[in-house]
This record gives structure tokens, C-alpha cells and sequence, in this order.
């Protein structure tokens, strides 16, 4: 969706969900949500990640539109 001159999107699952805070790494060896943020700051883009053990999680980014559009 592009709102405000930002396409907007996210990913969600009712999963079984994780502490945000506490996600291992790349020190541990895991690269995905860490290549997914710098990603996403290349484009000067917002990601935010709501998730808690046992309800699911859901990954939202922001980034600046460049598309005409302003639909909501």
C-alpha cells in the first residue's frame, strides 16, 4: 500500500512467535533478519518487528514512495 508518499507493507504469522530483544545473531551465525535490516536502511527505510512467544509475529517496513500515487 503507498500512504503519505511511503510504501508500507508487512509479513505476519500466528506462529509460535520470539522475544525481538533477545533473536540471536549474526555472532550466532544467523544473517536473516539482520540482511533484511540492512536492506531496508539502504533505503533509507523503517522495519519493526512485533512479535511475543507463543502469538505470532508480524515484520512491517516502511519506505519512501517515489510512485506518484497517493491511494490509500
Amino acid at each position: 500500500m503507498i500512504e503519505n508518499r511511503q510504501l508500507l507493507f508487512s509479513v505476519s504469522d500466528d506462529g509460535c512467535g520470539f522475544d525481538p530483544d533477545s533473536v540471536e545473531g549474526v555472532q550466532q551465525g544467523h544473517f536473516g533478519l539482520q540482511g533484511i535490516r540492512e536492506r531496508v536502511n539502504l533505503f533509507d527505510g523503517k522495519m519493526s518487528i512485533d512479535s511475543e512467544i507463543g502469538c505470532g509475529t508480524k515484520v512491517s517496513i516502511s519506505l519512501a514512495s517515489t510512485h506518484p500515487s497517493e491511494t490509500t
